[in-house]
């Protein structure tokens, strides 16, 4: 099943299309930081990422990463929400911290 979502803003349409609603999103905001435009969500912040099983049960939640810190249940958010506390970045800044974050576990 693909997931579809579509946003207009000021007479423009965006469009994204993916397996989950979390990877959509991320498609989404591509297109949408092309005009330096970003949504206040969780799941634009940039310590917000689902693992593998929560984006195969539709891409709803995802953890609130911290550094060097294993993810528990009390990290789920909803990526729809937004906390203010959060920072919200870029998906290239949101992938390189989840990237930073895999290898601050190793250490």
């Amino acid at each position: 099943m693909k997931i579809n979502l579509k946003i207009e803003i000021e007479r423009a349409i965006y469009f994204s299309k993916s397996d989950n609603i979390f990877d959509s999103v991320v498609e989404l905001r591509k297109k949408l930081e092309l005009n330096n435009i970003y949504l206040l969500c969780n799941a634009s912040a940039i310590n917000v990422y689902p693992s593998g099983m929560q984006k195969e049960f539709g891409g709803t939640k995802a953890y609130k990463l911290q550094m060097g810190k294993q993810t528990t249940l009390t990290d789920v958010v909803d990526i729809f929400d937004y906390d203010s506390e959060l920072k919200i970045g870029s998906v290239k800044e949101q992938e390189e911290f989840y990237e930073s974050w895999i290898e601050s576990l190793r250490k």
